[in-house]
C-alpha cells in the first residue's frame, strides 16, 4: 500500500509503468495484495481520475488511522491529485476549466486555485484565461518541450 501511493506521488507516467504496472517488475505481486491501490494506480495509469480520486478519498479515510501514515495521508492525497492535473492537462493545447472541474469532482473556483499553484511552481506550462475560463499552453513552453523531447530522443538513439 505504501509503496503504491508513493509511487503515484513521485513517479511520473513511464516510470509507473516501469516500476509498478508491467508484468515483469517484481513490485506487481505485492501491489495484488492491496486491491484498493491497485484500483487507484490502474485508474491513475489510465487516465481515469474521477475513479481515481473518488477511490483515494474512499481510502484516505481508513489511512488516517494507521500508524506510520497517518501524519502523511494529506500530503500523499494532494501529490497525487496534483500529479493527475499535470497529467490532464499535458495532453491539451486548450483546456475548458468546467469541464476540467466536472472531470476531477471540484467546483471551478478551487480547481483554478489548484491550478494557478501548478502554474506559479512550473509544473504547468499553461495560463489561465479568467475570462474565458480556459487554460491555454504557453506557446514557447510548448516549443521547448518539443526541443527538449527531441534532444532526449536524438542522445537515446545515440546510446
Amino acid at each position: 500500500m505504501y509503496g503504491g501511493l508513493c509511487a503515484l506521488a513521485e513517479f511520473d507516467r513511464t516510470e509507473l509503468k516501469q516500476w509498478v504496472i508491467d508484468e515483469g517488475c517484481s513490485f506487481r505481486q505485492y501491489l495484488e495484495l492491496c486491491p484498493d491501490v491497485r484500483e487507484i494506480v490502474g485508474d491513475f495509469y489510465c487516465s481515469r481520475y474521477p475513479s481515481c480520486l473518488k477511490t483515494l478519498a474512499k481510502l484516505s479515510e481508513e489511512l488516517v488511522y494507521d500508524l506510520h501514515l497517518s501524519a502523511h495521508v494529506e500530503l500523499l492525497q494532494e501529490k497525487i491529485r496534483s500529479r493527475a492535473l499535470i497529467q490532464y492537462t499535458s495532453a491539451y493545447l486548450k483546456l475548458d476549466l468546467v469541464l476540467m472541474a466536472e472531470a476531477f469532482n471540484t467546483d471551478l473556483i478551487a480547481l483554478e486555485a489548484e491550478v494557478a499553484k501548478l502554474i506559479m511552481g512550473g509544473a504547468v506550462a499553461m495560463r489561465i484565461d479568467s475570462e474565458k475560463k480556459h487554460l491555454v499552453a504557453k506557446k514557447e513552453a510548448l516549443r521547448a518541450m518539443t526541443f527538449g523531447k527531441s534532444m532526449g530522443a536524438g542522445e537515446e538513439a545515440v546510446k
